[in-house]
């Protein structure tokens, strides 16, 4: 399983902001405060109906509260041929720029 933390993602985003990180969490946990540009993508949803949001020439960053479900979901895609990265210490970890809803 590919994973790197919390850091390693940040020092990706400082200069690629289109690389694809899929927050894991609820609605309502991301709209209190997420990475900018991140999706939404909650780990029932996503683990359930990825051919609907994912594309497999892409890398996808995934990213939960802990890092325990990004992990879970990490794997469930990857035995489906995705590419994806694990966050493997959570946005609890993020110390990067943070968005919130209004």
């Amino acid at each position: 399983m590919k994973a790197i933390s919390s850091k390693e993602l940040l020092e990706k985003y400082k200069y690629d902001k289109s690389c694809l990180i899929i927050d894991l969490r609820s609605k309502t946990e991301y709209e209190r405060g997420h990475i900018p540009f991140s999706y939404n993508i909650p780990f029932d949803i996503l683990t359930k109906q990825c051919l609907y949001y994912l594309n497999k020439d892409n890398t996808y960053y995934l990213i939960c509260k802990h890092g325990d479900q990004s992990k879970e979901a990490t794997k469930i895609l990857e035995s489906n041929k995705y590419n994806v990265v694990n966050i493997k210490d959570g946005i609890i970890s993020w110390i990067g720029p943070i968005e919130k809803e209004n």
